[in-house]
């Protein structure tokens, strides 16, 4: 019997939502450093930036793009370079790739 929404839809359809999601961080996060460092009118002096937020903000950013580019990776790997089948390439718990997306 199979699932009602099996495992290769699951992933595509993750992908698309947070590819959209994706882009939302972008935008916004843009917005966050233009507020942080002073990116338009008033520029800020070094010691005038909150170091510790626009730290963390960074760290955010390039985690979420490490995610979406692993997401986009283990796809790419079970529809395209896998040749048994998908839905046994996105159920292998043993590939590094599907056990860091899970953290």
């Amino acid at each position: 019997m199979t699932p009602a929404f099996p495992i290769t839809e699951a992933r595509i359809v993750g992908l698309f939502v947070e590819s959209v999601t994706y882009g939302i961080n972008l935008v916004s996060f843009g917005f966050c450093l233009n507020a942080l460092l002073g990116f338009g009118t008033k520029r800020k002096r070094i010691n005038e930036i909150n170091w510790p937020m626009t730290i963390i903000s960074i760290l955010i950013f390039v985690v979420s793009t490490l995610g979406i580019c692993l997401a986009f990776w283990i796809v790419l790997r079970a529809f395209v370079f896998y040749a048994p089948s998908p839905s046994s390439a996105l159920s292998d718990i043993s590939y590094w790739a599907l056990s860091a997306k899970v953290l």
